[in-house]
């Protein structure tokens, strides 16, 4: 998964990370750690909401950014990581729900899918949860 900023994420290494997540561990050390602390708020301007002060319409104001994460808003906890190809890797852990998908997109701007992507997965992860 390549960042608009040309970082990579690479999935296999975060797979144990996110199967602790997904099963509502909270194992520390490596790599459990670093998604914990990732997926908060590291200062409050990046809290949802705050992204783009006066731009309430911007639609990166759906969410809050943690270290390469971007942070659902309200109180399900759950965040997601964006590659510019359309890849995505949502996580919600209330409903112990990671979904990953990986295509590759002609589309440059996968930031236009961002808000209706997340209530997708939100709508996937609700139904997850429930049984």
């Amino acid at each position: 998964m390549t960042s608009a900023l040309g970082s990579r994420l690479r999935l296999r290494p975060l797979r144990p990370a996110l199967r602790q997540e997904r099963a509502g561990g909270r194992a520390t050390g490596g790599p459990q750690e670093w998604v914990r602390d990732s997926t908060r708020p590291s200062a409050p301007q990046f809290k949802p909401g705050k992204l783009y002060p006066g731009e309430s319409d911007a639609p990166e104001n759906a969410f809050g950014y943690g270290y390469g994460w971007w942070l659902g808003d309200g109180d399900r906890g759950d965040y997601l990581a964006i590659g510019i190809l359309g890849e995505f890797v949502y996580v919600s852990p209330r409903d112990r729900t990671v979904i990953v998908i990986v295509k590759i997109s002609e589309d440059l701007n996968s930031g236009a899918h961002e808000t209706e992507s997340i209530a997708a997965f939100r709508a996937i992860a609700d139904q997850v949860g429930r049984t």
